[in-house]
């Protein structure tokens, strides 16, 4: 019965002393564009990004042109 006890009390302490390395400490994560398997939908994206900023120039254009056509 000891044994069991024992057991139960020492095992949150061993799984403790195993998670607190320091040396463990997480690195930095690689930003998407250093990651080869990424790469091709990051420049998707910011093709997407060009597209839209295009896009709102047009309607910012237009939005002008109506705005002055009612005055």
């Amino acid at each position: 019965m000891l044994k069991k006890y024992s057991l139960i009390l020492f095992l949150p302490l061993i799984l403790m002393t195993g998670c607190s390395g320091e040396d463990n400490k997480p690195t930095a994560a690689k930003s998407s564009t250093e990651l080869p398997v990424f790469n091709e939908q990051v420049k998707a994206l910011e093709k997407a990004k060009e597209v839209e900023k295009m896009l709102q120039a047009g309607m910012d254009k237009q939005k002008q042109a109506i705005d002055e056509a009612v005055k």
